[in-house]
Parts: structure tokens; C-alpha cells; sequence
């Protein structure tokens, strides 16, 4: 998938089932997911300078409009 913020269609999941990505600079992208034309996820995924680490921001609502507010941290070993 393209980072061009084109919407692109998802199959499978509850939540979305529009799929969009854009690149905000060399570190950070934003992926948006909407279902039946409303925004209900937001994902932000940001590198650290040494590019050392990745940490992913999700907040939105899940499958059962439960607000949601997910950080997962990655470390290269």
C-alpha cells in the first residue's frame, strides 16, 4: 500500500473497511481507518532519529464503538 493518503477498501475486518496512509515526514506516518465514511481509527507510527525504535499510537473505537487508546513500543535488538 501506496503512503499517497488514497483510501483504499478492506475486507475482513469489523471495525473499517476503508484503509488510508500518509507519510508525514521521514519519521512519522498516519494511517486513517473509516467505516461507512466515518473516521473511527487512528494510527501513528513514529520512528525514533537513530531509527532504533518504532512506536505505534491507535485511538479511535473498536468493533463495538468502545473508545480505544493503544502505544506499542518496538526496540531493534
Amino acid at each position: 500500500m501506496a503512503a499517497d493518503g488514497q483510501e483504499v477498501p478492506v475486507k475482513g475486518s469489523p471495525v473499517y473497511d476503508t484503509l488510508s496512509v500518509e507519510r508525514i515526514d521521514a519519521t512519522i506516518s498516519r494511517a486513517t481507518r473509516k467505516k461507512d465514511g466515518k473516521v473511527v481509527q487512528i494510527s501513528t507510527r513514529v520512528l525514533s532519529a537513530g531509527g532504533s525504535t518504532m512506536t505505534f499510537t491507535t485511538t479511535g473505537t473498536d468493533e463495538r464503538g468502545r473508545r480505544i487508546h493503544d502505544v506499542a513500543v518496538f526496540e531493534r535488538q
